[in-house]
């Protein structure tokens, strides 16, 4: 996620980097000439008009105490997120992804203006005392031409793929580098991600293909097995790929959810175990909206030393059992979040175009709800609390018999980032904390949890000793009482109340506290609700259903509410036969 002012500061710079450039009549290559012209700035929407928005309700314990410290990246290197993390010997291996900067090589006369723009992002490897807090920029010991896509310890040596220039092996004792490409086998020169299976290394040059390394020989072999079992399953993301093993286990992510035994050679797909009872959510399309990732995108892959696999992913907490088969999974409610902002005459879309795609989001979340009631016989909607996870998780870390969490969810604009940590064995919550920002990876190391983010310039760490000697008396279960749920819904206001309920499935109680009063008016919003409560879906009665719709063309003709109103009583008609 990026903020509207941090995005406009980033394009500034990389305006004044592409113009610094000067042409070289040897080469033909140059800037754009004369000078790249910024184009006019666009105008910040004015405040949203919220249709919409359930209050995030949490039942996590009380905050812990974070005892947080941190350690600043010089101001030189410019970086803006920390990527992935390693811990090998008192050491922690990190790398960082920099602010964006001009593709050089690359800007030519005949170029588009577009394809000059293109951004490139510079990573850097660093390693960090975490007794003494000395941070060592190791960029120059792995002299790779492209960024790194991640890294794996084994052993002594530390593994860094990159996006283009092969996979590279730095030696942690020596600090020699050594640089695998197509001599040594690679029949690709990205390298997605890697992982580790029985002590053999495995690595995804891309989407189509895997290999396995041979020690021995220092080579790199396919694995023809990958295009009968995975090649038609993947979607093309290459940035969503995620690797993992386990013992004979590996464990591949992207378009699909697959699981591997590479001793017997079975090859099975989790997706529906995993996302199949996940409940619908229904977020903004605004684009300054902050967007969680998708329900089905896996974020992270921690293996379990019981033999299994924690999934991260966008609908929530998952554990895998590979020889059992099973799954569990902690879905957590995302809510209902649906707005639009007012865009002035600049922007290239409308509120009409708004309105509809946010209604059209609306009406299939709660479609899929009823289905998913319907099939697994027990509420599965955006609002109903069936865990105590605060949200989609995008890190995790074993510490003994604990799980850290690193979780996010959606209130209005702003994302909210929590740090959860689980106790495995009971599946009870111990403590939470806020962190400033998503949370890309995490490590444990000695006395403390790091904690490296997205869009910062700095490496947290929290004390987790206190944490864990939090006294079991104040852990929570996973399981949250009827009591539990009422007595945060009595806190909520009326037409907050209404959307609970409204989403809940609970319509006759919806359209009592819709229903107008003295003091309670209702706008467009209220009128559109009150109508689907009475609708084929709800409570079956067209005549109020229709009365509410008509209400809205009469208070706003010609308007997306109009049409959506509109839609609606032919929907109706059609249900009726008429």
């Amino acid at each position: 996620m990026y903020d509207y002012a941090d995005k406009a500061g980033e394009e500034d710079a990389l305006y004044a980097q592409l113009n610094a450039l000067k042409p070289d009549p040897a080469t033909n290559a140059a800037t754009i000439a004369p000078a790249v012209p910024k184009p006019p700035p666009r105008p910040k929407p004015e405040a949203p008009t919220v249709l919409m928005r359930t209050p995030h309700l949490s039942f996590l314990p009380a905050l812990a105490d974070e005892n947080r410290l941190e350690v600043v990246f010089p101001k030189e290197a410019n970086v803006s997120a920390v990527l992935a993390s390693a811990v090998q010997e008192g050491f922690l291996w990190l790398t960082t992804r920099g602010t964006a900067t001009a593709r050089i090589k690359e800007v030519n006369i005949d170029l588009s203006r577009e394809m000059a723009h293109l951004p490139v992002y510079q990573t850097r490897l660093w390693r960090l005392n975490t007794v003494t807090r000395q941070l060592d920029d190791l960029t120059s010991r792995v002299p790779a031409t492209a960024p790194f896509t991640g890294l794996l310890m084994q052993g002594k040596a530390l593994w860094l793929p990159t996006l283009g220039d092969g996979v590279w092996q730095l030696d942690t004792a020596s600090l020699q580098a050594r640089k695998f490409g197509e001599l040594e086998g690679l029949q690709h020169p990205n390298a997605l991600a890697v992982a580790t299976v029985d002590a053999r290394l495995y690595l995804l040059p891309d989407m189509a293909r895997l290999q396995w390394y041979e020690s021995a020989s220092s080579k790199w072999h396919g694995y023809s097995e990958w295009d009968k079992h995975v090649r038609s399953r993947v979607g093309g993301r290459s940035s969503t790929a995620r690797l993992a093993g386990q013992g004979a286990w590996l464990f591949f992510a992207e378009a699909d959810a697959i699981l591997a035994d590479m001793r017997s050679n079975t090859w099975r797909s989790f997706k529906d175990a995993l996302f199949a009872s996940a409940p619908p959510g229904a977020v903004s399309s605004s684009p300054y909206a902050a967007l969680p990732p998708r329900p089905t995108q896996v974020m992270c892959i921690t293996p379990d030393p019981q033999g299994g696999f924690w999934v991260g992913s966008g609908s929530g907490l998952h554990y895998l059992d590979p020889s059992l088969g099973t799954a569990r999974n902690w879905h957590f409610s995302p809510g209902v979040d649906l707005k639009t902002h007012m865009p002035s005459p600049d922007f290239v879309f409308t509120s009409v175009v708004s309105l509809d795609s946010l209604f059209d989001t609306w009406s299939k979340a709660r479609v899929r709800s009823h289905e998913l009631t319907r099939q697994h016989g027990r509420p599965l909607n955006p609002v109903h609390a069936a865990t105590r996870l605060p949200g989609f998780v995008t890190a995790s870390a074993i510490d003994q018999d604990f799980l850290w969490l690193a979780c996010g969810h959606n209130e209005g604009d702003r994302l909210v980032n929590e740090l959860a940590l689980l106790h495995r064995p009971s599946h009870q919550w111990v403590g939470r904390a806020q962190v400033p920002g998503v949370i890309n990876t995490m490590a444990v190391a000695g006395s403390r949890l790091w904690l490296g983010l997205a869009g910062s310039q700095q490496l947290l760490s929290v004390n987790r000793e206190g944490w864990l000697q939090i006294p079991k008396s104040q852990w929570l279960g996973d399981e949250i009482s009827t009591q539990e749920i009422e007595a945060k819904l009595v806190t909520l206001s009326r037409r907050e109340l209404a959307l609970h309920t409204f989403w809940s499935g609970d319509y006759t109680r919806t359209a009592q506290l819709l229903r107008p009063t003295q003091d309670f008016e209702m706008n467009l919003t209220d009128l559109l609700i009150q109508g689907l409560c009475f609708d084929k879906m709800g409570l079956k009665q067209p005549e109020m259903a229709a009365r509410n719709f008509q209400e809205i063309i009469k208070r706003a003709p010609n308007t997306a509410w109009a049409k959506e109103a509109t839609r609606r009583l032919d929907a109706e008609r059609l249900a009726d036969g008429r």
